[in-house]
Parts: structure tokens; sequence; C-alpha cells
């Protein structure tokens, strides 16, 4: 049953590619009651629109052709329009410009090997991921890191709420602002609480430093236990949803 599913969502990527690469082409537009979404910059050196097909978010859409890559690749047999979708599927991940999916993908494939390759030493590559996503969220806490990393060119307004975030949690960090009961102040102009975009940092605001340590070794931990239950796994399509 599991597998027939993803092997839905596979077929399912096909068309909503091809309307991403024809909207990155050219721009918005409608096809029946369906709104082909496209942004108002072009993607720098492609120069083309970015495009979501029909997804509101562009991060959703990418993530889809990143499971639909994954269901590919685990395939035994490969036929030409398997092919087709999977050159499709990289060209929507392309033209979405969802720079969170590009690093999605490289956690997953760091997971998948250290996983399938059975290997000690394997783990080792769960290093540079680690770090590549504590510097991601450095930038709000150095701006040392964020002047390196040029994020002020494109982090669709995460290092302000990063920012906005480590201030809340300076103010409050014991305790923390009290979950679902932030209202007023926390962010300018805003009613009520905004989503930093980071789940643990939205923690931190929420409960205070100590619950939000205790909600990150909560992950680790849970993350460890699962990667060492699957290790060694053979089985494909589950060791990609690990991934």
């Amino acid at each position: 049953g599991g597998v027939a599913v993803f092997d839905a969502l596979f077929l399912l990527s096909f068309p909503l590619s091809i309307l991403s690469v024809l909207g990155a082409i050219k721009g918005q537009f409608f096809i029946g009651p369906l709104l082909v979404r496209a942004s108002v910059w072009r993607i720098p050196l492609l120069g083309v629109w970015s495009s979501s097909s029909i997804f509101f978010d562009t991060n959703y859409f990418a993530i889809l052709c990143a499971v639909a890559l994954c269901v590919f690749i685990t395939k035994p047999h490969k036929t030409v329009l398997d092919w087709l979708i999977c050159v499709c599927d990289v060209a929507g991940i392309v033209t979405a410009y969802s720079r969170a999916a590009f690093l999605a993908l490289f956690c997953a494939f760091c997971v998948y090997v250290v996983v399938r390759l059975r290997k000690s030493w394997a783990f080792l590559l769960l290093i540079p991921t680690a770090l590549l996503v504590l510097t991601l969220i450095g930038t709000a806490f150095a701006p040392e890191v964020s002047v390196f990393l040029q994020v002020d060119r494109g982090m669709t307004g995460r290092k302000s709420l990063w920012e906005f975030a480590r201030e809340r949690i300076l103010e409050r960090p014991w305790c923390g602002w009290g979950i679902g009961a932030i209202m007023g102040g926390t962010f300018p102009y805003q009613a009520g609480w905004l989503s930093s975009h980071n789940s643990f940092l939205d923690m931190f605001v929420h409960a205070g430093i100590p619950v939000g340590l205790a909600y990150i070794v909560l992950f680790v931990h849970s993350l460890w236990k699962l990667l060492v239950f699957s290790y060694g796994d053979t089985r494909p399509q589950r060791l990609w949803l690990l991934a």
C-alpha cells in the first residue's frame, strides 16, 4: 500500500513539473481554473521566473519533486517514462528555486548514505549537515556569518525574523512568552506572534531556553534512535522515508 502511494506521487509530479517549467518560461498564467504561479523576479544565472506550479508555496512543490526523485532512485526497473519524469522533477526543483528543498535533498542524501553503507565512518557525513544547519541559524546571532554568506541577497525575510526572535528570547530567557499567548509587541506591527520560520527558535521564544534545549535534545535523541534502528536496512523506500 505504501509503495503504491509513492508511485502515485511520482506520476503526479510529472504534469506539475511541466507546469512549473512553463511558468518559469512564460510567467504566471491560468490553465482552466488553475493558476500556475510565477514570481516577479528571475532566478540568478538562469534568467527565468521562479515558479511553484499550481502550489502557493514553492517549498511544498519542490519537496514533492524531491520525494518523486527519491521514488525514481528506488525503482528497480526504470522505463523511458520514468527517466522523463525524473528530468522534469529536476527541472521543477530548479525552477521552484527553493533553497529549503536544496538543503533538504542534501540532508536526505547524507542520511541515506549513512544507513545504507553500514559503515561507521559514514556517520561523519552527519557532521557537515549539522554544521550547515547551525550556520544558517547562526546568521541571526553572528553578523559576521551573515555577511560571509551574503544572506541579505535572499533569505526571504528569515534573517529579520530570526533577529526578532533572538531579541524576544533575550527579553524572557527562562520561561518565554507563553505558547500561543503572545499578544502585542512580539514583532513590530504584529498583533501576535509571527513564526520565525524555524520551529526551534519558536520553541525558545514560546517556552524559554530550558524548554527549548530540552526540545532539541528530544529531537536529536529521537533521530539518533531512528538512525540506529534503521542502520543497515536494505529496503530503499524505508530509507528514503527516514531521510
